[in-house]
């Protein structure tokens, strides 16, 4: 069991280093490149994680995976708050249902 509270630790530790940094990242080449760097990475971190030889690769590769879902995070927020017309309304996640386009009455 505590091995898996190593590799969770190794995944958190990537993540906080992400929201230090991923501000950053997105300022400098923008929030839908950060998006697709994202998707791409994950994808490649995910089919690596899935052929990891060893626990210290996969701590590196959690420690990525959790660095770069916090790169989309950011960057889906923000391209979200850059972006909205004025007939649309975008809801947070926890009122709607995510992307949503509403009517006025």
């Amino acid at each position: 069991m505590w091995f898996f509270r190593v590799q969770q630790g190794r995944a958190a530790i990537g993540s906080v280093l992400g929201g230090l940094v991923n501000a950053r990242i997105i300022a400098r080449i923008g929030p839908l490149p950060a998006l697709l760097t994202s998707l791409v990475a994950n994808v490649l971190i995910f089919g690596a994680i899935g052929i990891s030889p060893d626990a210290i690769v996969l701590g590196v590769l959690l420690a990525l995976n959790g660095f770069v879902t916090t790169l989309w995070s950011i960057g889906a927020v923000s391209l979200r708050q850059g972006t909205p017309a004025g007939h649309l309304v975008i809801e947070s996640w926890p009122e709607g249902r995510g992307w949503e386009r509403r009517t006025r009455t």
